[in-house]
């Protein structure tokens, strides 16, 4: 009768310890992905920050880790060049012309150098307080040639690591006698030792990084403010050319009946948050002449204020206006000034708290009237060619960062998580990892403590054929295997059954017949393979 052989393709064609180095390897690959620095083709700035810009949110010393690549948004801390300087490492607090403008928290000005986008080279990821000093390891070159042999070294192990202990040495021809203790436990053993692997590696990264992150960050918060203020005049003039004799907002001021005209502006902060707001506010009258002349007349000093308000107030002397017109047209040679210009201007600073930050802005809006010989008016829009609202309610807004504490975040590969939780999780997998391994010790302990024939059985009863006759005594010089697992091998590889025999004592043989050879493997322990040499030689001597 002739069997016809049967090829078997096999999922992990190395064994299970190639599943095993596999798992490793794609789990060393992610890591290189996730963590390679820019210089050897990653994603990764790795740099030690210095001086105390960013502080307290970064101190010289600290290791900060940048991604690269945008979007950038305002209130982001990002990494970008400054050209002829190096890399800076500070703040998003604006955008103007397309270019970003930067700050260091610490600091009390926004950097000189507006970058563009291009100059931005990544976001900051995560950072390690008081780690940037194991960058300067790499600058030792003893150190460098230390962590190279040290990686070849482990290079060099591996393959032996994982080598199958079982396989046939061609130069002596031995087997072991005893399979290993993971194979004892079959695929599922095989798989639930991966997992324990991975699980254990993976937890064992996202420790260092969550335990050694802070567990919150700064988060800059832009509130916006609006400066504003009201202008108002007023004088006292003739009934007939004036209703009620009061000049009021708009209307001309007639220089030869009317003597002095008063000026008012009324100063107002609208913004959340502020607190310990404090100023000054002063009022000036500005001359000026269309070829670049001009002169100011002090209206009103500075004065203080506290709070979100303030009020000055002056006035201006039209024969005052007058005589310095005067002078100036004897000057140059001329009879008046036709074409001067008057602007009420006040100024305004202030100084406090906003939103919890420092706050420090100044206001300096203009009322523009012209002036020639007959009167003085309000000056006239641009745009429409009218006096507008605009005119006596000047406004301009601004922003303001709040930085607020906020729980910090870590991740990869898209997957970011806050710090805290990211501890749980280190923890969480590290006590399923530790679990798994119970299990897994639990299943080599049951496999051991199980009858070999009854784990045979049922472990490979599909393949099993029970064999009748005289069975084992009629093999001839059979060849004893050291584990069952190399015997279902073998038969896997050649495409026959594996026979099974009980004998008169009750001890399970199992043989699978290739080429005419018989292997044999026999619970309770086979015969050493050199005893079995020499039967064969013993019998060839006989022969």
């Amino acid at each position: 009768m002739s069997t016809r052989r049967r090829k078997r393709v096999r999922l992990w064609p190395g064994g299970p310890f190639s599943l095993l180095a596999a798992s490793a390897i794609l789990a060393l690959w992610a890591g290189w992905l996730a963590f390679a620095p820019v210089g050897l083709g990653g994603s990764l700035y790795y740099l030690e920050t210095e001086g105390p810009s960013m502080l307290p949110l970064f101190h010289p010393g600290d290791l900060a880790i940048v991604r690269r690549g945008g979007p950038y948004r305002i209130g982001e801390i990002v990494l970008y060049r400054y050209p002829k300087l190096g890399v800076f490492l500070h703040r998003i607090v604006g955008v103007s012309g397309g270019r970003f403008l930067m700050k260091g928290d610490h600091n009390a000005y926004i950097d000189p150098y507006h970058p563009l986008p291009s100059d931005v080279l990544g976001h900051l990821w995560f950072h390690v307080r008081g780690a940037g000093v194991v960058l300067s390891w790499f600058h030792d070159p003893s150190i460098t040639v230390g962590i190279a042999v040290a990686v070849g070294a482990g290079l060099l192990v591996m393959p032996y690591l994982f080598k199958d202990p079982r396989k046939e040495d061609a130069s002596r021809r031995r087997r072991i006698k005893r399979p290993l203790p993971l194979l004892l436990l079959g695929p599922t053993g095989v798989v639930v030792a991966t997992v324990v692997l991975v699980v254990l590696l993976a937890s064992g990264v996202f420790a260092v990084f969550a335990f050694s992150a802070r567990s919150t960050s700064v988060r800059a918060i832009p509130e916006r403010f609006t400066q504003s203020g009201s202008f108002s005049y007023s004088a006292t003039g003739p009934a007939s050319v004036y209703p009620g004799g009061r000049v009021s907002n708009g209307e001309p001021v007639f220089q030869k009946i009317i003597p002095s005209v008063n000026f008012r502006f009324a100063y107002h902060l609208a913004a959340p948050q502020a607190a310990s707001i404090t100023g000054t506010i002063s009022l000036r009258a500005i001359l000026s002449e269309p070829d670049g002349w001009s002169d100011t007349l002090v209206l009103a000093p500075p004065t203080h204020f506290s709070g979100d308000r303030g009020v000055v107030a002056g006035m201006v002397s039209l024969s005052q206006v007058d005589g310095v017109l005067s002078s100036l047209g004897q000057a140059i040679g001329v009879s008046g000034t036709p074409g001067a210009n008057l602007s009420i201007v006040p100024r305004v600073a202030v100084a406090g708290k906003l939103a919890g930050s420092k706050f420090s802005q100044s206001f300096s809006p203009a009322l523009p009237f012209t002036v020639d010989s007959v009167e003085i008016s309000l000056g006239q829009s641009s745009q429409t060619g009218t006096a507008t609202a605009a005119n006596f309610n000047p406004a301009s807004t601004g922003v303001v960062y709040a930085y607020t504490s906020v729980p910090a975040r870590i991740g990869t590969l898209g997957v970011h998580v806050t710090v805290a939780a990211g501890r749980q999780l280190a923890v969480a997998g590290g006590v399923v990892g530790f679990l798994l391994a119970l299990v897994l010790a639990a299943m080599y302990r049951l496999a051991n403590t199980e009858p070999e024939a009854e784990r045979i059985l049922s472990r490979y009863r599909s393949v099993l054929v029970e064999a009748k006759g005289s069975g084992i005594d009629s093999l001839k010089s059979p060849v004893a295997v050291a584990s069952m697992e190399e015997l279902v091998r073998l038969a896997n590889q050649e495409g026959m059954p594996v026979l099974h025999w009980v004998d008169s004592e009750g001890t399970h043989r199992f043989v699978v017949m290739a080429y005419g050879i018989g292997y044999l493997y026999t619970c309770g322990g086979a015969p050493a393979i050199e005893e079995v040499a020499q039967d064969s030689q013993s019998q060839l001597a006989e022969n």
